[in-house]
């Protein structure tokens, strides 16, 4: 249906697109887990913030591959 017609260019930029989301969650992890060796109340809010951006940045290019 709708996934069937997304063209090549799209579906490469989307897929470049998640790498460099991975690539920053990778980066983000590191250094929560040296945050969480300091201090751990520290830690809490990254992981929200963190997942906040994921999902925002995973839909905005869902909806940049689905129009």
């Amino acid at each position: 249906m709708v996934k069937r017609n997304i063209s090549s260019h799209l579906l490469l930029e989307y897929l470049q697109n998640k790498q460099q989301i991975f690539f920053k969650f990778f980066t983000y992890y590191k250094k929560l887990v040296k945050l969480s060796f300091c201090n751990y109340s520290n830690f809490y809010p990254y992981i929200i913030l963190m997942k906040f951006n994921i999902a925002l940045l995973l839909q905005t290019f869902h909806l940049k591959a689905y129009k």
